[in-house]
């Protein structure tokens, strides 16, 4: 069986779904040497143990009607899945059952909010509209890896309408092995962070809530006075590198990241000395390096790269001397915007405003490539600080994480915890 996986293209999509066929399929697949042999083991620092498949998206016809309120809406479909085509994986069309099956409609009208190493969080509009109800799966693994989360504690909601997420994210016991904690008997297979406006006496104030999957609860809601008088500035998914989640806020004159510790037990803010183009904004990134970077549109239209010199959990220096600073690349096409990140594959995807085209760019070898063009697809990405018709817009890119599948897959029952 192993010369037959072994003729099975690495990292490709049907390889990864061998692993989690049967117990002994995985077993093969995920033996130390026979993974070194396909050089895919995750110590193989050369290898690229993740790659980029596509994304989960909500269609542009469907509506955010509430069901209780008996409107119809113009779809109850689930979330749809564009494969890119930059990936050629092969095999049948993709789409969001075949990934998770929607057998009892718990996806219908749900929004994908955030990916990060294979997982996904979703939110699901329910009949119980004045709580959030979220759920975590890793559509590799299929139905058995759903975790439906309890709703968060509704103590800073006195006006009971339900919380509105200003940030999400995703975070992993591998995101835990950067700062050195390696030992995914300690850590909770996954943690889910989203912040919140509350108001209390005409005053909006931001909280953070942190949920484990160990406990299958959420903490105590931690209330973020660093960013009184801030707006958050960039997507509403944070980026994350060892534990800690940033997400960019700013003022009047200046850019800051707030970042918080998966736990939400750590909150600090951090300025951005980087001068910007009036009405442009940095756009937060992860190296492969695991940095926090910034890749912004500088003078005479050239994008630049923007990586922290320092640790991740070093927030003392916000001079220029802290970040390095390199040119990417001249842009050939006029009205850029970056729109979305893909973290392992360490790829920004661009828009042509006016132009029905997006662009990706890889930050580590250059390379730019066409990757849609005057396609129906093209809805499913939106544009936090352009077009109007576009900001309602919802897409997730979905990169397979090899190491985290296994890991999940051998977790326990294959399902995620």
């Amino acid at each position: 069986m192993r010369e037959i996986f072994a003729r099975v293209a690495p990292g490709a999509l049907d390889l990864v779904r061998c692993a989690g066929t049967c117990t002994r399929w995985f077993r093969l697949i995920s033996c130390p040497a026979f993974l070194r042999r396909l050089g895919i083991s995750p110590e193989n620092a050369c290898h690229r143990s993740s790659f980029l498949l596509g994304a989960f998206y909500v269609p542009q016809a469907t509506s955010v009607i509430i069901p209780k309120l008996g409107k119809k809406r113009k779809s109850d479909d689930p979330p749809r899945f564009f494969r890119l085509r930059t990936q050629k994986t092969g095999g049948e069309r993709l789409t969001f059952t075949k990934f998770i099956p929607n057998n009892d409609g718990i996806f219908n009208y749900a929004r994908p909010l955030a990916a990060h190493r294979g997982l996904i969080l979703v939110k699901r509009p329910t009949h119980d509209w004045r709580k959030l109800h979220l759920a975590v799966c890793d559509p590799l693994i299929g139905e058995r890896s759903t975790r439906l989360l309890p709703p968060p504690p509704r103590d800073l909601d006195p006006m009971d309408v339900g919380y509105y997420m200003t940030g999400y994210a995703l975070i992993t016991a591998a995101d835990h092995c950067v700062t050195g904690d390696c030992d995914h008997h300690t850590q909770p297979v996954f943690q889910v962070l989203f912040t919140t406006h509350c108001y209390h006496d005409n005053d909006k104030l931001e909280y953070v809530f942190s949920y484990s999957s160990a406990m299958d609860s959420w903490s105590t809601p931690i209330k973020c006075s660093q960013t009184f008088g801030l707006t958050r500035s960039g997507p509403c998914a944070g980026v994350v590198n060892g534990g800690i989640v940033h997400w960019l806020y700013k003022d009047n004159t200046n850019f800051y990241t707030l970042n918080i510790s998966a736990d939400a037990t750590h909150v600090s803010l951090t300025k951005i000395p980087i001068q910007v183009k009036r009405g442009l904004r940095p756009f937060p990134c992860i190296l492969g390096e695991g940095k926090l970077s910034f890749v912004n549109i500088g003078d005479k239209d050239v994008l630049e790269l923007w990586t922290k010199r320092e640790q991740d959990n070093d927030h003392s220096c916000d001079s220029k001397e802290g970040w390095l600073h390199s040119e990417l690349m001249p842009l050939e096409v006029k009205g850029i915007e970056i729109v979305s990140f893909a973290e392992s594959s360490c790829v920004i995807f661009m828009v042509q405003k006016g132009c029905r085209t997006i662009f990706s760019l890889n930050l580590v070898s250059k390379k730019m490539e066409q990757v849609i063009e005057e396609d129906g697809n093209m809805n499913m990405f939106y544009s936090y600080n352009g077009y109007e018709k576009w900001r309602d817009q919802s897409h997730v890119l979905y990169e397979i994480d090899w190491p985290s599948y296994l890991f999940h897959l051998s977790a326990g029952s294959y399902e995620v915890q």
